[in-house]
């Protein structure tokens, strides 16, 4: 049932929302005017047939016409027709008139409407004025809009007179249009919705309210915006009543008679001006939009129109003060003189015209057509209250090559304009410069421009911009790790030097050693996280760069070598070279580093001394060996060396010459701690993971040495000395341990060789510490106790243990699989009776 209601809820806002779906002009039909506007139509025999004649007639001419009473000698000399009472399907407050007609001169026709909220209680009646303003634009015979009561009824009477009895007036048609424009914001809440305000150099914007915020319906709107830049202005006055309590309903009432019951698309004029100064915007499309308000004079042309009858009313004071400030605001903006003149379209006119300038008319009215000198001295004297205005915006963010550069001062009180380029003089102009600038005789980066403009009153506008020269790629460096071209993590971090003086770098993409991208462009970083294959050799890598203005770099390699294994394979004794104690050790990949090799010595094999620096010697390029001087007395001595990844190495304890080879209290001891297996019971096939903590408890460090794990020896440990490969199936290199010092070990480390699985039935495991060679029968390391070295036997069953005997293996796992669930519900029942056993 909720879905049933939501999908008919869904269907019922998506009708409502098909209703409030702007139309085009040829699909705009009269039942989609809805709730704003309608017509009432009366021009047949029937039609005009409903009303009343007082010293009229109706006769079949065309489709039917009203005209004075015949007489014998001619027509009456006056009459009237008194329509019948309309009730348009939606409650209107204002009346718009169009009629079709003839009125010889010498004759009279006068229209009057009024209104009823309830069909008993009328108001007076109120005369339609002609709306020359509209008629001349559709060559039509309109009455201006009528603003009344909130109406559901409407009535009309037609008074003709003639000082000719041979004459009459015709009335051929009647249409009437009813428009309900109160509903929509108020005045008061107009004001708090203005357009944003252009304010910065040049005239202030002054507060204009936007469509929205009087209450323009978007969805009635319909036509194609055109676009011409303004060099006049137009004054109008809409033949509305004056000083309406609510400007607002009025200008949707204006906006519904010209969109809908006109059909023009959308409201004739670009502003409007209300008796309280109220500005409110007019055609949609912004500055510049051409209007419907002057037929031929629409283009290059900016209609405003006063809000009421200004015929014989005077222009209130607010309303006067809004319109010079908006003229001199549009002057400023496109600069025209507000008390000049110019050719328009075909003849010499004032920059600021009424439009009875244009056509037989008598907008703006009298009192509107009378305040027109003084508003264009006034508009002049506000233009000499600012600074002029400049207009100077770069062609690009980033400017490479030729360019030009436009600056503008459109203001008609600017006398001069230049243009300076790091503060030096390049372009002089009145109202604009057209300046080509060859960005490549500048270097790169961030150059000052600055405009300026200089009124007749010698006021003065700065603007400052700053230009960002590109015309070069960026340039840099890739740096793997250190930059020491070696690496000992296939994890690094990338270092990039780039320099570009003009926009900056602020892309990158990375190549791999086929010249194929890695990946997508990538916003730049100085730094960023890699991640090498960890297969130990060269790894090479390329990276190119971009900046904001679209350069690309070069593309930049570098290579590096991934060397994770630590020096190793010391020579097992030392060699005395004239003055000089030597030993060897190994690198592969990376080499030894000669500016990381130390040694140390010890009088007792106990307490050692610093590290001290000692020297490599050998190949060049690749030297393996390590000297130091000869001690004068005998000793201990070690050696640690970096190779040129930064692996560390340290050697084992070697005696000097001249020391004697015996046992020296406080030498190390190394035990297991501690040794576990899991699982304990392996099942077939189960990975098994050996873990140990082992453990020096001896007096001194322990250097370099091996731990082994035997699987399975065909003898006891200490009776295969230095035969123990066979047995070995994990072991660990320990390069050094200090005294009271532990180290953990597991066979989960790849360095331990260990693959965990071992075959079904029984296993026996031993742990050797310091495991034992040919040259070192009892390991690498001295120690105070050399049998405390081992841990084992450890017995393991893998998968089920063997049959008995005369038991076939199939019956026997079959026997412990039974026995296993047997266990699992005795466990099972203890839990729920006697909490475990």
């Amino acid at each position: 049932m909720r879905n049933l209601l939501l999908l008919l809820a869904i269907i019922f806002f998506l009708s409502a929302s098909l209703q409030f779906t702007p139309v085009g002009e040829e699909a705009f039909s009269r039942q989609s005017l809805g709730e704003v506007a309608g017509k009432w139509l009366q021009d047949t025999v029937a039609e005009f047939g409903a009303g009343t004649l007082e010293g009229t007639q109706i006769t079949a001419r065309g489709n039917g016409e009203i005209s004075l009473a015949g007489l014998a000698e001619g027509f009456l000399a006056q009459g009237s027709y008194l329509s019948p009472v309309h009730r348009p399907p939606m409650p209107f407050s204002a009346l718009g008139l169009e009629w079709q007609g003839e009125v010889p001169a010498g004759t009279s026709l006068v229209i009057e409407a009024r209104t009823s909220s309830d069909g008993n209680t009328w108001s007076e009646w109120m005369p339609f004025q002609e709306d020359d303003d509209i008629s001349h634009q559709d060559e039509e015979a309109v009455g201006a809009l009528l603003l009344v009561a909130d109406s559901s009824y409407l009535q009309y009477r037609a008074t003709l007179t003639s000082t000719d009895p041979t004459l009459t007036p015709i009335l051929e048609q009647v249409e009437i249009a009813y428009i309900n424009a109160l509903p929509g914001p108020t005045v008061e809440e107009a004001q708090a919705m203005i357009l944003p305000r252009d304010i910065g150099n040049g005239v202030d914007q002054p507060e204009i309210i936007s469509r929205g915020g009087w209450g323009a319906k978007e969805n009635l709107v319909f036509g194609n915006l055109e676009y011409e830049e303004p060099y006049k202005i137009v004054v109008h006055h809409t033949v509305t009543p004056n000083f309406t309590t609510d400007p607002a309903a009025m200008v949707r009432a204006v906006f519904y008679y010209h969109t809908v019951t006109r059909g023009w698309g959308d409201i004739g004029y670009n502003y409007l001006i209300d008796w309280q100064g109220n500005i409110y915007e007019g055609r949609r499309g912004g500055e510049g939009v051409v209007g419907h308000h002057a037929s031929d004079y629409n283009y290059g042309s900016i209609g405003i129109a006063l809000l009421g009858d200004f015929s014989q009313t005077e222009v209130p004071e607010a309303m006067e003060e809004s319109l010079v400030n908006l003229i001199a605001w549009a002057a400023d903006r496109y600069g025209f003189d507000p008390h000049g003149r110019s050719f328009f379209i075909d003849e010499d006119l004032p920059n600021i015209v009424g439009h009875r300038d244009l056509w037989s008319s008598s907008c703006p009215g009298e009192y509107g057509y009378k305040i027109l000198p003084r508003v264009r001295e006034a508009a002049w004297e506000k233009l000499l209250q600012f600074d002029p205005r400049v207009e100077f915006t770069l062609p690009a963010e980033f400017l490479q090559g030729e360019v030009t550069l436009e600056v503008k001062s459109p203001s008609p009180t600017t006398a001069s304009l230049q243009l300076f380029l790091d503060d030096v003089l390049v372009a002089e102009g009145e109202h604009e410069i057209q300046w080509e600038w060859d960005t490549t005789s500048v270097q790169d980066g961030e150059h000052s421009l600055r405009a300026e403009a200089v009124s007749v009153n010698g006021r003065r506008t700065k603007v400052l911009r700053t230009a960002v020269v590109d015309n070069n790629p960026p340039s840099g460096e890739l740096i793997i790790g250190e930059g020491t071209g070696f690496i000992s993590s296939p994890q690094v971090t990338l270092t990039f030097k780039v320099e570009d003086q003009g926009s900056g770098v602020n892309m990158m993409q990375f190549i791999g050693p086929d010249g194929e991208p890695l990946a997508e462009w990538e916003e730049f970083a100085a730094k960023k996280e890699w991640s090498f294959s960890p297969e130990e050799g060269e790894k090479v890598l390329a990276v190119q760069f971009q900046d904001a203005a679209g350069h690309f770099s070069e593309v930049y390699t570098a290579s590096a070598i991934l060397d994770q294994t630590p020096p190793g394979d010391w020579a097992r004794t030392l060699q005395v070279e004239g003055e000089e104690v030597r030993v060897r050790v190994e690198d592969a990949l990376s080499g030894l580093d000669p500016e990381k090799v130390f040694y140390t010595v010890s009088s007792n094999g106990q307490g050692w001394y610093p590290w001290q620096a000692a020297q490599l010697f050998g190949p060049e390029g690749n030297p393996s060996g390590i000297s130091v001087p000869l001690a004068e007395h005998g000793g201990w001595i070690r050696f640690r060396v970096l190779d040129r990844a930064g692996n560390e190495s340290i050697s084992p304890p070697y005696v000097l010459p001249g020391t004697l080879p015996i046992p020296l209290p406080g030498l190390p001891d190394l035990v297991l701690e501690r040794v576990m297996v899991e699982p304990q019971k392996p099942e077939s096939g189960e990975k098994v993971v050996i873990s140990a903590v082992l453990h020096n408890q001896g007096g001194s460090p322990a250097a370099g040495f091996w731990v082994g794990l035997l699987l399975d020896p065909a003898q006891y440990p200490e009776q295969v000395l230095g035969e123990l490969e066979s047995d070995l199936a994990a072991k660990w290199f320990i390069p050094g341990l200090e005294p009271g010092s532990s180290v953990s070990l597991t066979t989960q480390d790849e360095e331990s060789g260990f693959g965990g699985i071992l075959a079904d039935g029984p296993h026996t495991l031993y742990l050797l510490v310091d495991l034992p060679d040919k040259e070192k029968p009892q390991g690498l390391v001295d120690e105070t106790d050399e049998e405390n070295n081992r841990w084992g036997p450890i017995e393991l069953q893998v998968g089920y243990p063997p049959p008995p005997p005369g038991l076939g293996q199939e019956i026997w796992e079959m026997i412990l699989q039974y026995l296993q669930g047997w266990l699992a519900q005795l466990q099972e029942v203890s839990t729920s009776f006697f909490g475990g056993i």
